[in-house]
């Protein structure tokens, strides 16, 4: 029945995490793992809104036998099965879809593009407030060891890293050569080598 079917597919998908209305922390997880868990159950044209549901204009057969997951033509009742099946996947793995602004009767096509427009944006927002953070930090040696700061920039480039935000090696040498004090202008011209570890050793 189709219950217990969404009831399995739901336990497989234990593993998306449960707080999603902490969007901060979880999003762009939450976004891989669903893409990831409907596409294997080819699932996708519910999920982009691509399979749309059929209606009797539209279907005007009985199939002999079962569909494909990704038929472009499925029949109503498959369309429906499937359907609450990836909308199942996104609405029961989130702690609170009503406060997010979901509602438990939209389709799968309709709750992601909704989620995506939303939480998209606070993504660029927050890649960009990790990318300011980590270039206007500046080294004090008065209060704060070589080894603190080696310490301090890597974590704020790994912050920025964890949001998908870009920055190489090389750029991130020059950011550190770059939040050295002004007294150290002549010592760091001599920094060698183009990576950033290499930095840190002659800085150190």
């Amino acid at each position: 029945p189709e219950f217990h079917v969404i009831r399995k597919l739901t336990h497989e998908c234990a593993n998306i995490p449960q707080s999603f209305s902490t969007i901060e922390d979880t999003w762009r997880l939450f976004k891989d793992r669903v893409e990831l868990t409907i596409q294997v159950r080819g699932l996708m044209g519910y999920l982009n809104g691509s399979i749309l549901k059929p209606t009797a204009a539209t279907y005007l057969y009985m199939a002999l036998s079962a569909s494909p997951p990704d038929s472009q033509s499925p029949s109503p009742g498959e369309w429906a099965q499937r359907e609450h099946m990836a909308a199942s996947i996104i609405y029961l793995n989130c702690s609170d879809p009503i406060g997010i602004g979901i509602e438990r009767d939209d389709i799968a096509s309709k709750m992601w593009k909704y989620l995506v427009k939303k939480y998209e944006s606070q993504d660029k927002q927050r890649i960009h407030i990790a990318d300011t953070n980590l270039r206007e930090h500046r080294f004090n040696p008065d209060n704060t060891s070589m080894e603190e700061r080696e310490k301090k920039m890597k974590n704020l480039l790994k912050s920025l890293h964890n949001l998908r935000g870009t920055c190489n090696n090389y750029q991130f040498r020059m950011i550190v050569i770059a939040s050295m004090p002004e007294a150290w202008k002549d010592y760091v011209l001599n920094v060698p080598s183009i990576f950033s570890s290499k930095a840190f050793t002659y800085l150190h």
